[in-house]
């Protein structure tokens, strides 16, 4: 289901960059067909949150017995006047979360809907910034979405704040339909399809005239270490930041801080990657900042508070599906037993407590590295990511060398992570160790 959530927006676009031109004298299938992708692409992301969402006060049931409790022939006005208030406190607050995440993924949208030239308010803020605009008039054009935004936000974090109950509790009667079941099977295979397998096989279509390009292009390498180099120094302590905030409320007392403390910390990366963008641009034109403005410190800061949402939102899922008493058995396998017994104890406790942190700083490392808006504005002269080159070229249209260069490109964080797979068992005790420094303990 989580699969069509971290397509590339490159690679997507890239894939169907041709066929977007084919709907040019088409504009409505154009932007019909670009709605496909993006729904396919938010859809997962809503999912996790819908699934993980606290369950309202009011159940379905009861909402249904409040329902025939109606008189039935009281006037409409009173009818819907009731039952209003009955869903926004019951089926709304668990559905109104994701739909507003779905909302702001696909309102901020800039790559995609870039490439397959399509219709959005980034594009066309974006070009007019890159053209000359002044800072001052951009970032007045971007206060009517910033305001949306807020609204939207402001309007989820009540319906947030007021549950009290245990992040991913179910209710208690009835499971998945077979229905239901085959038709989220369904969506995840059409949205691989769609974000994932087309794309990559047009991809490799043009690969074996392009390698002699990428043979020529050694700086390509260059740009892919600058932006491995940038995802790592912006993703680890995003996630090391989000960890110590969070372990802060692990005590009964702190609990009911959680979800303000996630939500106050991650809010300014809330409103997407352009409008921190040119927030940005204009903090660190100032006098005060002045001096810092062509040095990595403004894209550091920036990519900083885009991923911090989403590493808050990853320690509350892997909190929410913890349990300690797994944990605590491999431990006291670890304390008695043979050395064989304690080298599977360690793996145990590796999948248990430090296998989903893994994962998550990969993920963050995945999308600080495949993210050209921020590197675009607030990138300092002479450091150029190869993303950012790489999406600047597609604008052109498909050609071998340029497939060759971003294969290289998407491929390069997967060989990381690779290699950090296999020197996972020298990495362990580090990884331990720093958890363990910060007071972190995945409890």
């Amino acid at each position: 289901m989580l699969a069509p959530f971290f397509a590339p927006d490159m690679l997507v676009g890239y894939g169907y960059y041709n066929f977007s031109l084919s709907l040019i004298h088409h504009p409505v299938w154009n932007e019909l067909f670009y709605a496909v992708l993006v729904f396919f692409k938010v859809l997962p992301a809503g999912t996790v949150i819908a699934l993980f969402t606290p369950r309202p006060p009011i159940s379905p049931q009861a909402l249904y017995c409040r329902r025939l409790s109606l008189p039935p022939h009281s006037p409409l006005s009173t009818r819907v006047r009731t039952l209003a208030g009955y869903y926004l406190r019951g089926p709304s607050r668990a559905a109104l979360p994701a739909l507003v995440l779905m909302f702001l993924l696909a309102f901020q949208e800039f790559e995609l809907v870039s490439l397959v030239n399509a219709t959005s308010w980034t594009v066309w803020l974006f070009d007019q910034q890159a053209q000359g605009l002044p800072l001052p008039d951009a970032l007045r054009y971007d206060l009517l979405p910033t305001g949306i935004q807020a609204a939207l936000i402001a309007a989820m974090i009540p319906l947030v704040l007021m549950s009290r109950k245990t992040a991913g509790q179910r209710d208690s009667g009835g499971g998945t339909s077979t229905a239901i079941a085959g038709v989220a099977w369904g969506v995840a295979i059409i949205g691989c399809v769609l974000l994932w397998l087309i794309p990559m096989a047009i991809l490799c279509r043009g690969l074996g005239s392009g390698l002699v390009v990428l043979w020529r292009n050694p700086r390509l390498f260059d740009e892919i270490g600058i932006g491995l180099g940038m995802m790592l120094a912006a993703a680890l302590p995003t996630y090391a930041l989000a960890a110590a905030l969070l372990s802060a409320t692990t005590k009964q007392r702190g609990q009911r801080w959680r979800l303000p403390l996630a939500v106050l910390v991650g809010l300014p990366g809330l409103f997407g990657g352009l409008t921190l963008g040119l927030a940005m641009l204009a903090l660190f034109q100032t006098p005060a900042l002045g001096g810092w403005y062509d040095t990595p410190l403004p894209w550091w800061s920036a990519l900083v508070l885009w991923l911090m949402p989403r590493a808050m939102l990853l320690q509350i899922l892997l909190a929410a599906a913890h349990r300690g008493e797994p944990v605590y058995l491999a431990a006291l396998l670890i304390r008695d037993g043979s050395p064989q017994q304690r080298g599977r104890a360690r793996q145990l406790i590796w999948r248990l407590r430090y296998q989903g942190h893994y994962w998550a700083i990969v993920l963050l490392c995945w999308w600080a590295y495949l993210d050209p808006t921020l590197s675009s504005l607030l990138r300092p002269s002479g450091l150029d990511p190869a993303p950012m080159r790489i999406y600047n070229f597609m604008h052109y249209g498909q050609a071998g060398g340029l497939s060759a260069m971003l294969a290289v490109t998407v491929l390069a964080p997967l060989l990381l992570v690779g290699c950090l797979s296999w020197l996972r068992r020298f990495l362990f005790p580090l990884l331990e160790r720093g958890f363990r420094r910060i007071g972190y303990t995945g409890r």
